[in-house]
């Protein structure tokens, strides 16, 4: 597939990411296909989201930029939405509602092969993202310290 077509199964993932369903756009990606280097199927990718829009399920994704080249798509991600219900992560922890705006920057590369997502590289501040769903407390949000 060419640069511009390995982009547009992007933006049909950005489609399905901002449907609000969590089994929205997984026939684009490989079964299995890589996720940091680790071999994930779909139910795991359906998880994973499960986990999140569970916790704020009016999230949606932003697509701030995109780079192409050769089989590689760079997207820079802003996912926003607010914690209205409980978050619950196997090696995070849990946190219940709070009603506040939550928001965090994923920097994903993804390889295309044969029409699909085979591979995903992705960084995101976890500990930010813990932080605002009330998991985690760092010390400049401790009150000695005149934080939130």
């Amino acid at each position: 597939m060419s640069p511009e077509e390995n982009k547009a199964l992007i933006r049909r993932h950005e489609a399905a990411l901002n449907s609000g369903r969590v089994d929205a756009g997984l026939d684009l990606f490989a079964d299995p296909s890589l996720y940091n280097g680790q071999p994930i199927g779909r139910e795991v990718i359906r998880q994973m989201r499960t986990i999140l829009w569970t916790a704020a399920p009016d999230a949606r994704w932003i697509l701030e930029h995109m780079l192409a080249e050769g089989d590689w798509v760079a997207v820079r991600w802003t996912m926003r939405g607010t914690h209205t219900g409980e978050f619950v992560h196997p090696a995070w922890g849990s946190a219940p509602a709070s009603g506040k705006p939550v928001a965090l920057t994923y920097l994903d590369h993804y390889r295309i092969a044969e029409g699909q997502i085979a591979e995903t590289w992705e960084v995101r501040d976890g500990l930010s993202l813990r932080e605002q769903f009330g998991i985690v407390t760092t010390p400049s949000q401790s009150p000695a310290a005149g934080g939130r």
